[in-house]
């Protein structure tokens, strides 16, 4: 990418996307250190596009807080979805936790490091 941002015209589209990539190049391969991230999306896609169609075929929640509230509950189910965790047993138990967990280990209810007790 270097080597051909030095041979492309400064103003043209490709030379804006070569220096995109090479100023943001530490985040842009930041998936290939890690082995939680990938380099596509299509897993999260196809889990969300039932919350997109379920989001259009429900357009009127009465406020704009309640859309935001069921926004944030489809994001927990899927996640549940991207790590086999059955959706019902997460939440009865992290509902039950919640209210005696300690704030500074609040992430140890979400999906990723959920365990049972």
């Amino acid at each position: 990418m270097q080597e051909q941002y030095t041979a492309v015209i400064l103003s043209s589209a490709i030379a804006k996307v070569l220096f995109y990539s090479l100023h943001r190049w530490e985040k842009l391969s930041l998936y290939a250190t890690t082995d939680f991230l990938n380099i596509d999306n299509n897993q999260v896609d196809n889990i969300i596009r039932p919350v997109a169609i379920g989001r259009t075929n429900c357009l009127f929640y009465g406020n704009h807080e309640a859309a935001e509230s069921l926004g944030i509950l489809y994001s927990l189910l899927s996640k549940c979805k991207i790590y086999g965790i059955n959706p019902v047993k997460w939440l009865e138990d992290i509902l039950i936790r919640i209210e005696d967990h300690p704030v500074n280990r609040i992430k140890e209810l979400l999906t990723q490091n959920w365990t049972t007790l």
